[in-house]
């Protein structure tokens, strides 16, 4: 509801603001399209060139600090095996996903860090495609014939649904064949967070713009998100992090959270997937609405017109 002693005099514009989960993409379109809603969050990536010249709508990519993610849980064997980890995340075409989910909207992602934050590395050593060396990492592992495993999968969400299809065909080589656990996206995301799961997609958006806050999140197994619900320990990783935590000279912070990165990448305890920017569908009428690079909107700012 609008507060009526909000610090700037004039705002907020709308009375009300409600928001609603509806987990399915096409429902969302049709939603906005037929005057039922008037923002839809993240519309599936098939739809982003369609929606461009769809009259009554306004398609927007707002600059982001999204990076997408295929997670390990490393309670679950064979995924404690570092070598599995390197020969999964070897197998993906990062490209391929980028075509056929994101329309080239999107970028391969190297680093545990968005390039957008301070201390990025563009050198870190992300697992890129490399189906020879994917072999190579399998064949030192504990299964180097292949193995079956599951990927948890949040029902309604086309995109993920799509990028689980390739990931399945591209593992097929290796021997392994993945699963998929669909579930509705309440009971999905709490799976995950409970690490009831083999692989799963997942996502982050900065908070801040400092990288402080995902590398605590992502690789310090005794926090509260136990890397990133992953159970990955590194112990020099998480005390290089909390290092980094402690000084303010920028080299040094860039030295300790280069090799953060680096070490992160080389344990492959996930699969850093893409970078891309948030899409956002809102109806003609909507006015003043900005996402920052943080994932934040302001909706004191928008107005609707009749």
């Amino acid at each position: 509801m609008k507060n009526p002693y909000y610090w700037q005099k004039g705002l907020p514009y709308l009375d009300s603001v409600t928001w609603t989960d509806v987990p399915s993409d096409n429902t969302r379109q049709l939603q906005i399209k037929g005057g039922q809603a008037h923002i839809d969050q993240f519309p599936s990536w098939s739809t982003v060139g369609t929606l461009k010249t769809t009259p009554g709508v306004s398609m927007d990519l707002f600059n982001s600090t999204q990076t997408n993610y295929l997670a390990f849980n490393e309670n679950v064997k064979p995924l404690q095996d570092v070598h599995v980890r390197r020969a999964i995340s070897l197998a993906i075409n990062r490209q391929s996903i980028i075509k056929a989910v994101l329309f080239g909207n999107g970028k391969p992602a190297n680093s545990l860090f968005p390039p957008q934050v301070p201390y990025y590395d563009p050198a870190t050593p992300g697992y890129q495609y490399d189906l020879a060396a994917a072999k190579q990492e399998l064949a030192k592992s504990s299964m180097p014939h292949g193995f079956t495993t599951t990927m948890l999968l949040p029902s309604g969400n086309s995109d993920y649904a799509t990028i689980t299809t390739i990931v399945q065909a591209e593992l097929k080589p290796l021997g392994i064949t993945v699963k998929v656990q669909t579930l509705d996206p309440n009971t999905a995301n709490g799976n995950f967070q409970n690490e009831k799961y083999d692989m799963s997609l997942t996502l982050w958006t900065m908070d801040i713009p400092d990288p402080d806050e995902l590398a605590t999140f992502a690789v310090d197994p005794t926090s509260g998100a136990k890397s990133f619900f992953t159970s990955y320990n590194n112990p020099t990783v998480v005390k290089d992090t909390h290092a980094a935590e402690r000084v303010s000279t920028p080299s040094a912070r860039q030295s300790l959270y280069n090799t953060v990165q680096t070490d992160a990448a080389q344990d492959a305890f996930m699969a850093f997937l893409y970078y891309s920017p948030y899409p956002y569908v809102t109806s003609s009428n909507v006015h003043g609405f900005f996402v920052t690079p943080l994932g934040n909107y302001h909706m004191q700012d928008v107005w609707l017109s009749k």
